[in-house]
């Protein structure tokens, strides 16, 4: 299994070194590896679950097909397998950017190696539809309580199932969003290459991003944000290449990373859509050019997500229907109106900080500009909550970028005073262009600043470029600066993983660990999982929440026991277990109160209860293990 897990980085690095040999400069060939991965990821689990073959030996033995093949391609081209690194002349400033970036990954990468998958989605949706695909080996639809593990756009999940496949455990898990996490400050400064600037800002766009506080959050989660971020960056990037030369290379990459960023996140694809259009009515590409790109985006788009998409059709009448049941974000309402007060409260929402008066500052001029609108600031038909209000919380779900948001600003108004406005306002223009359509089809809502991050990705590298035309270089080291300083604190104090304090994730086992926000329940988990194994039922029923944890059952009952939920109602009730008829000999129940209950038509008998769960057993299944000799 150790061998096994090496397979597909082995297989990103070759991938690499081919890109390297075609003339991709290094970053460039970076992200078109990770596309190429990506691609392999998604077509090696799509099809290994057509016919339910998605396992450890099928996986380890595709990634040893790729990696032959690419390895095989690259000797016969370059005859060796690393390449001659040669170090320019760096100066003092990229030397000390070079470290702080170095400082900001090495850290989130020990966290997301040591730490367990803790975040709240995870624990409903993320990691618990990985254990059902391993369990029912594929990614057809099951029996759920949880619509979000069907509905949710998978792609970070796929990489995260390969992970866990090959690793026999969760140890990896969070490596995906690492990577991403890398890949996004990679991309960042390939974009501010395209902005024209110069090689020390390049670098200071790349830590930029690393120092966005969401970010560095997300880097050791299995949320799917960063990788929603990377394949958004991608598409960005590789537009922006064919802008300028008009190769179909960079179509065909470009299309690439459109596809995986509808199939990580549909956000992804408000900021990324503005540069293809872009791309469609500018640049240096002919007509016929052009209609390549175009008939690329849309048929390697359709090839990727088809699967998914007729998966998604398959629970309701449309897949917009269906997707409807992963969470109330779309609005209800469209008008100049709403989109002013999602902007208004957008930007509110990023500016919370650690003190109480700015706070409430912050969301007084946002009520008084709701108040001169005349429009509510907790309408439901804008607002996913039952009211407006802003915090500052070391938390993947809420933490703001207070900072960056105040540097988004200033180069906002800075923009206009720069003399090369031409060559940055197609990029601004896009930029923009997202922000607005996002403002216009998504809800405000309290977790809003998770979905901001993709924005800010993009946006550092133009901040970046417009702050060096208009301060003086070290003015602008010195904001640099502020942000890694800024950064500090996300990255050691992370609520659900501090490394400091007496908190500090040192302080408690892995299995305590992934309670971290919701610690009653471990010690529930813990006693109902003993007396499951010490009663020798291998098939558990769950009854639970649509915003209840399932992952921790996987863990604490291990993979000789089945799981799956029951009483299944509405639209999700129609799907067969994969697996074949399934009769719980327990059910743990979040849902009922009786000391008698019927789970998928047999009677159980209560035999514990703790807090809001019960445990219950079947009862013939108890008087025949009591009659055994």
């Amino acid at each position: 299994m150790i061998v096994c897990i090496l397979l597909p980085w082995v297989f990103f690095w070759f991938s690499w070194r081919l890109f390297s040999l075609k003339g991709f400069e290094w970053r460039e060939a970076f992200l078109a590896a990770f596309l190429l991965s990506g691609i392999a990821i998604t077509f090696s689990t799509e099809v290994l679950s057509v016919f339910a073959a998605l396992n450890f030996w099928t996986i380890c033995s595709f990634w040893v097909f790729c990696c032959v093949v690419a390895g095989g391609i690259l000797w016969q081209q370059a005859k060796k397998l690393f390449p001659e690194f040669r170090v320019a002349n760096v100066s003092s400033v990229e030397w000390a950017l070079l470290g702080a970036v170095t400082f900001i990954l090495a850290v989130t990468l020990f966290i997301a190696l040591y730490a367990p998958p803790n975040t709240w989605d995870s624990m409903t949706y993320h990691m618990s539809r990985v254990m059902h695909w391993i369990q029912d080996h594929g990614v057809m639809n099951y029996p759920t309580c949880i619509p979000r593990q069907l509905v949710i756009f998978p792609y970070a999940e796929y990489a995260v199932l390969h992970m866990q496949i090959l690793i026999g455990g969760d140890r990896f898990a969070n490596l995906v969003q690492w990577t991403a996490f890398a890949g996004c400050a990679l991309g960042a400064s390939l974009i501010a290459r395209e902005l024209g600037v110069a090689r020390v800002w390049q670098i200071a766009s790349a830590l930029g991003v690393l120092t966005l506080p969401m970010a560095i959050f997300q880097a050791t989660s299995t949320q799917n944000d960063l990788v929603a971020a990377l394949w958004t960056v991608s598409v960005v990037v590789f537009t922006l290449f064919f802008l300028r030369q008009g190769m179909l290379r960079w179509a065909v990459l470009a299309a690439m990373a459109l596809a995986l960023a509808l199939m990580t996140k549909g956000i992804a694809v408000i900021f990324g859509a503005p540069f293809l259009v872009l791309a469609l009515l500018t640049g240096r590409a002919g007509i016929r050019n052009k209609s390549i790109f175009l008939i690329l985006t849309i048929s390697i788009t359709v090839l990727v997500a088809a699967p998914f998409y007729s998966r998604l059709c398959a629970i309701g009448p449309s897949a917009s229907q269906a997707m409807a049941m992963g969470g109330n974000a779309a609005m209800g309402k469209v008008g100049v109106l709403e989109t002013v007060s999602n902007m208004s409260r957008g930007i509110a929402t990023e500016l919370a900080s650690p003190w109480t008066g700015w706070n409430n500052t912050v969301v007084k001029v946002v009520e008084d500009l709701h108040r001169a609108l005349k429009i509510s600031l907790a309408d439901p038909q804008t607002t996913a909550a039952n009211e407006f209000s802003i915090r500052y919380c070391l938390d993947e779900d809420y933490m703001p970028a207070p900072l960056h948001m105040i540097f988004v600003l200033a180069a906002g108004v800075m923009f206009w005073l720069i003399r090369r406005k031409s060559a940055l306002l197609g990029y601004a223009l896009a930029i923009a262009t997202g922000a607005v359509f996002f403002c216009i089809m998504v809800k405000w809502q309290p977790w809003i600043s998770r979905f901001h991050l993709v924005f800010f990705v993009l946006a550092v590298p133009l901040v970046v470029a417009v702050l060096t035309e208009v301060l003086p270089r070290k003015a602008v080291i010195c904001l640099i600066a502020v942000l890694f300083l800024g950064a500090i604190h996300p990255l050691l104090e992370n609520n659900t993983r501090r490394l400091i304090s007496e908190k500090s994730l040192f302080h408690y086992t892995r299995k305590q660990a992934y309670f971290m926000k919701h610690p009653s329940e471990y010690p529930v988990v813990g006693k109902f999982s003993e007396i499951v194994h010490a009663a020798g039922c291998h098939d558990v029923g769950i009854s639970i929440g649509g915003d209840d944890w399932e992952y921790p059952w996987h863990v604490f009952l291990g993979p000789g026991v089945r799981i799956e939920s029951v009483n299944v109602a509405g639209a999700l009730a129609v799907f067969a277990y994969p697996l074949g008829d399934f009769t719980p000999c327990a059910v743990v129940a979040s849902s009922t109160d009786g000391e008698r209950e019927v789970f998928n038509g047999r009677t159980h008998v209560r035999v514990l209860k703790e807090g809001k769960l019960s445990l219950y057993f079947d009862a013939i299944w108890v008087q025949n293990r009591k009659s055994r000799p």
